[in-house]
């Protein structure tokens, strides 16, 4: 499994505004095509994110990305991670320490709950209690599990 780039210069502006409303950014994906821009952002709460959430999240983030940015051209995004979340990042590991997740390891799924992650692994607690680590490298799809 490859990690995407982790960082980019818009995230870097909405880390803080949106860390101020004491909820963590677990990605933040920007593209453009001409002047037009899109911005989605992905919001994590341990006690969930509601509507309420991403639309103050919302109201702080995107007069600060249109000075950035320099245009009113964007569109912004902004949502919870989702019950089946893609885990793309080893960010993403770290956030949803605790959390139940299934990874796709040689061809088979295999449950657990996340324990511990690091640079080039993650460690599962298995259903049976046992604790067992997978390379990222040997990881060919892992998704939040509820």
């Amino acid at each position: 499994m490859e990690f995407a780039k982790e960082y980019s210069s818009v995230e870097s502006v909405v880390t803080p505004l949106v860390e101020s409303l004491g909820v963590t950014l677990v990605a933040c994906n920007h593209s453009q095509q001409g002047k037009y821009h899109t911005v989605q952002i992905v919001l994590y709460h341990t006690d969930g994110i509601g509507t309420d959430q991403c639309a103050q999240a919302y109201r702080l983030v995107l007069p600060r990305l249109e000075i950035y940015l320099e245009t009113k051209d964007i569109s912004l995004e902004i949502s919870s991670p989702g019950i089946h979340r893609r885990l793309k990042h080893l960010r993403e590991y770290t956030i949803f320490q605790g959390k139940e997740v299934r990874i796709l390891y040689q061809n088979e799924w295999v449950y657990g709950t996340i324990d511990s992650a690091s640079e080039d692994k993650v460690t599962l607690l298995l259903q049976n209690e046992e604790k067992k680590s997978f390379a990222f490298s040997d990881i060919q799809k892992a998704t939040l599990h509820t």
